[in-house]
């Protein structure tokens, strides 16, 4: 029951992950990329074209470009690995201390396609900079050529819990400004209704050798293998030490069925009594590993108890009526069978 809580405690809700089930992120190799190609005219047209491409085997999407933002004074840069040289895509730097800085969300620029995506205006931006999910007074500008604390005026806004979805939106008047210029970088695909595996798959076969990448909602489904594996071998471990109790028992209280059988006990007496011991140590079991699990849970997450607040319905009813269930089915049909003979005792 711990593997399985934990596992549910894991899981992306709906709005949370790294994208909502009804968007595509398909990208010009990697969109997140630290390095930006310099591309020619007829590269880009021939990725624009790749990409409507791809669109119309997902049927009726709504296409939004992606553009983030390259100084064209930074120098072009090897890439590592054999990767893409390029220059470098500017960033966002949030403080985490006196002089130490950490990377914040990829800043797109925010074009009038992107914003009407987010439901957002030009006049959301006011007198700042950017817009991002994740804001500081002391935010600062990233590989620009030449300058160093470059302060960038960020504005706190909503923008969701998706992790690859625009998070942070740099204003074109800003971009000009600081003499950036825009490079494609991918698009963002919006359905009108979630997409399926089917639709995912012929996206990944068209972008296949194209240069592009699609990403879509990750289902998380190694999480669902472990809590249902969990749960299945839970069940099985339960139940072969129950049937391990339950024979002792039967073992100890052989006289007694003796007994009873002599008496006039029929065969479904000696099932009922053989399924309730079951059916009741098995209810008993099931209740304490699972309060014993939710409390040291609730011990090691004290710190973030939100995190349990997804109950694992399926599995603990699963677990706390489904093995006392056939652990008593299991004793009802295995406990009719009528005692041996009467022991004699030995003579001496």
């Amino acid at each position: 029951m711990g593997v399985v809580v934990i596992a549910t405690a894991a899981r992306d809700t709906a709005a949370e992950g790294n994208l909502a089930d009804r968007q595509l992120l398909v990208g010009i190799g990697d969109p997140r990329a630290f390095l930006l190609p310099d591309r020619t005219p007829v590269e880009k047209a021939g990725f624009e074209a790749r990409a409507a491409r791809l669109a119309h085997t997902l049927g009726n999407v709504r296409v939004v470009p992606l553009d983030r933002l390259v100084d064209p004074r930074a120098p072009v840069l090897p890439g590592m690995e054999g990767g893409p040289g390029g220059r470098p895509a500017v960033e966002l730097g949030f403080p985490v201390g006196p002089h130490t800085f950490r990377g914040g969300p990829t800043p797109y620029l925010a074009t009038p396609e992107l914003l009407r995506a987010l439901g957002l205006h030009a006049s959301d931006f006011g007198t700042y900079e950017v817009l991002s999910s994740l804001a500081s007074d002391k935010a600062q500008y990233t590989n620009v050529a030449g300058r160093r604390n470059l302060h960038a005026a960020v504005k706190a806004i909503d923008l969701g819990s998706y992790s690859s979805a625009p998070r942070a939106l740099i204003a074109p008047a800003a971009a000009a400004r600081h003499g950036w210029s825009p490079a494609r970088v991918g698009w963002l695909m919006l359905g009108d209704k979630p997409f399926t595996s089917t639709q995912v798959a012929a996206a990944r076969d068209v972008a296949a050798g194209s240069g592009l990448t699609v990403e879509s909602r990750n289902r998380q489904q190694s999480l669902l293998a472990l809590r249902s594996g969990a749960t299945a071998a839970g069940m099985l471990f339960a139940l072969a030490i129950l049937a391990m109790t339950v024979g002792l028992i039967r073992g100890e209280a052989a006289r007694d069925l003796r007994t009873l059988t002599a008496a006039g006990a029929t065969s479904a007496i000696r099932r009922t009594l053989t399924a309730a011991t079951s059916g009741g140590l098995a209810l008993l079991g099931a209740l304490l590993g699972t309060t014993g699990a939710y409390l040291a849970l609730v011990a090691g997450y004290r710190t973030q108890l939100s995190a349990l607040r997804t109950v694992p319905a399926v599995p603990l009813l699963v677990t706390i009526v489904g093995v006392p269930l056939l652990a008593s089915v299991t004793g009802w049909l295995v406990g009719g069978r009528e005692p041996g003979a009467i022991a004699r005792s030995p003579i001496e």
